[in-house]
């Protein structure tokens, strides 16, 4: 009865743990669906964003390419050739004269003469007019061209209607206003007074959209490019079909309905010139996604019900072969092998035969018959030989500790099996101390903390005494600073320059006064520093509610650092993103952090033409911001990166390191619900990376 339970029990238990597997697997794929189309339709925005702003600025090289007199048809054909060959998604160039936009306005329904007024063209063999269909195109055409000529700007303006005839594509026109070189266009006056002509790009979405994402592997994503300026039937501006889709075609569904739907979709608004426009990214049903397949939930459901019945039969099988001796010997072992600690057992001929888990590379499975000295350390085999020889020849116990490169500690006993008053065979227990060890030395550690504790709070007030006392005289100078300003301007006007301490009064009397608040500065900032000193001996996070620009405290640490920059390095680069979030913290201990690790990194540079460089931005994600720290010095050794934090440890011992500084960085940093991580090497340097997480305003 116990028997057929238990068998019932682990059939029941394989069963659920299949569908819990099934169903996690499931959920999983689609999570990783949605990340993957995320991603994808991203990428297509970015690749067309960035090529569609590309083509258009291209109007405008004629702004630098003075050689060009473009209103010349060899020299317009010059500088059309060179545009075209560098973006293949401009479908063509025109040249049209100043004196179009009146011709425009009289001729507007005159085909005939509308086609006239586009003086050349590159390639030769296109005509736009004899394109457009548009029933109004003169008069849009006239008021594109108006607003181009007032702007001074590439103006963007629909080219095609949407239900175009067979061969014509949906597209845009580009309108560059040139003026006469050397004469001003500050106003809308100058820029009408000094116009030579336009520069007309045509656009076709579908060569845009070949030329950006063309390349891009096929997954099974339509683009739908909207004109959200545009009235709401006339929105569609061009629709990207994926390569992969077999979807029916949309002139069959209702453009918003069929957006509207709950398939994978992904929506980003953007701005060209004047027009607003809308990119989205719709699933097909042949979405393909890289990391998934759509039988791994069902092959882990059917694995699942397998493995179950295969552990079920041979569970029973193998229960009713089993008699009394084997019974109490599986007992043992279910002791044994929950035993935290590994135990073997030897017999007299050295060889093992038990063993409850890994050891040193060794299985349990493949433990059995194997000599006991074959794969334990070498170095010591002869301490545990001695052990053994021990407990078989003296019937005693043993007992010894050692650790091993990987920074592990154990402690072991050997103690000697007796069977009939024999000692027939050994039992070697091992038990890693590691942790123990551990905070064996954390304890002192921490001891030593707590001394420089109580040291740092009688130097912080035998520091801040006469710290206080330069923060009052200099406040006091300040104040007398003004008042001497005032007369020392009088006797410059009255007696012309003078010199005060060896500076001439005329080029540096203004920036004396900044001396003093420099003085003011330096001494709040001693201050701080004492502050936290006094900190790293207790368990204290200081203030943590300000709201910091990680910019400004990166620029305030080069600041400070000024003097130590000059003298070790000639390239200091600071690539800071200039749109990043807000963090909560402290900016005078997180100024203490950075400049902590720029002036480490600046010392490891072993000469002034290696560089250090310094970059922030805010992560994919925007839930944290990352900033980095590389220097080209002589990098960091293998056996001491994992030791950078630990407090009292330096490298620079003889050129005056306390051991200190990035172990206070690190607290600080924990205190800012951060991470710092250090990567280096002898041939590229160091690289420091620091994570903080930005203000949640939810």
């Amino acid at each position: 009865m116990n028997k057929n339970f238990t068998v019932g029990l682990i059939f029941l238990l394989g069963i659920t743990l299949s569908v819990i597997t099934y169903w996690t697997v499931k959920h999983q794929l689609n999570i990783h669906k949605n990340l993957e189309f995320e991603w994808t339709a991203s990428e297509h925005y970015r690749a067309f964003h960035k090529q569609l702003k590309r083509d258009i600025n291209a109007l405008e090289l004629h702004k630098i390419l003075d050689v060009f007199q473009l209103e010349k048809q060899n020299d317009f054909k010059l500088f059309s050739k060179l545009i075209l060959k560098q973006h293949k998604s401009i479908q063509s160039l025109y040249w049209l004269p100043s004196n179009i936009i009146n011709t425009v306005k009289t001729n507007s329904n005159n085909k005939t003469k509308l086609r006239a007024l586009f003086l050349y063209a590159e390639p030769v063999d296109v005509n736009f007019v004899s394109l457009n269909e548009e029933h109004d195109f003169g008069s849009n055409f006239h008021k594109t061209l108006e607003q181009a000529r007032d702007s001074g700007k590439v103006i963007i303006n629909k080219l095609f209607p949407e239900n175009n005839v067979d061969n014509i594509q949906n597209g845009i026109i580009g309108l560059s206003p040139v003026y006469k070189p050397d004469e001003p266009t500050t106003s809308i006056e100058h820029r009408r007074q000094n116009l030579i002509g336009f520069v007309m790009g045509i656009f076709l979405f579908n060569d845009l959209f070949e030329v950006s994402i063309g390349h891009l592997e096929p997954r099974g994503i339509d683009i739908f490019l909207l004109n959200k300026t545009s009235a709401k039937k006339e929105q569609l501006l061009h629709h990207y079909k994926s390569r992969i889709s077999r979807s029916d075609d949309l002139m069959n569904h209702n453009l918003h309905n069929y957006l509207a739907d709950d398939t994978l979709k992904f929506e980003k608004k953007f701005t060209i010139t004047d027009q607003h426009w809308l990119l989205i990214g719709k699933a097909t049903p042949e979405f393909r996604s890289a990391e998934a397949f759509n039988q791994g939930p069902a092959i882990a459901l059917l694995t699942g019900i397998i493995f179950t019945i295969f552990i079920v039969v041979y569970f029973y099988n193998l229960s009713k072969a089993k008699d009394a001796w084997q019974t109490a010997e599986r007992k043992l072992h279910t002791v044994l092998d929950n035993s935290p600690d590994y135990i073997i057992i030897v017999a007299k001929n050295n060889m093992i035969s038990y063993m409850n888990k890994p050891l040193f590379g060794l299985e349990p499975e493949t433990s059995i018959g194997q000599s006991f000295f074959d794969w334990l350390p070498a170095q010591y085999n002869k301490r545990y030989k001695e052990g053994l020889d021990k407990a078989f020849e003296e019937k005693k116990t043993d007992s010894f500790n050692y650790s091993l490169a990987d920074l592990s500690h154990w402690d072991v006993r050997i103690l000697p099996i007796r069977t009939k008053g024999k000692t027939s065979s050994a039992m070697v227990i091992n038990t890693d101390i590691t942790k123990q060890h551990k905070l064996k030395i954390q304890t002192m550690e921490h001891s030593r903390l707590a001394t420089i504790g109580v040291l740092a709070t009688g130097v912080a007030h035998e520091i801040n005494n006469p710290n206080n006392a330069i923060q009052s005289s200099a406040a006091l100078y300040e104040r007398v600073w003004k008042d001497v300003m005032a007369v020392l301007k009088e006797y410059y006007h009255d007696q012309g320059d003078f010199s005060l301490g060896g500076l001439s009064f005329a080029e540096e009397g203004e920036s004396l006064g900044c001396l003093i608040s420099e003085i003011r500065d330096n001494s709040l900032r001693i201050k701080a520093i004492v502050e936290n000193l006094k900190h790293l001996g207790k368990n204290d996070q200081g203030e943590l509610n300000e709201e910091i620009n990680i910019n400004a405290v990166l620029r305030a640490a080069a600041g400070i650092l000024k003097n130590n920059i000059r003298k070790y390095t000639n390239h200091w680069i600071m690539e800071l993103d200039d749109d990043l979030p807000l963090v909560k913290g402290n900016f005078q201990q997180l100024e203490q952090v950075f400049i902590n690790i720029m002036l480490n990194a600046l010392q490891s540079l072993p000469d002034c033409e290696h560089e250090v460089r310094i970059k922030s931005v805010a992560d994919p994600a925007k839930s944290s911001l990352l900033i980095q720290i590389m220097d080209q010095g002589i990098g960091i050794a293998d056996e001491d990166l994992s030791r950078l934090t630990e407090p009292f440890f330096t490298t620079r011992l003889e050129t005056g390191g306390t051991g200190l500084g990035l172990s206070i960085s690190s607290t600080i940093i924990e205190n800012h619900h951060g991470s710092i991580d250090f990567k280096s090497s002898k041939e590229t340097g160091t690289l420091v990376t620091l994570k903080l997480p930005i203000i949640d305003r939810a």
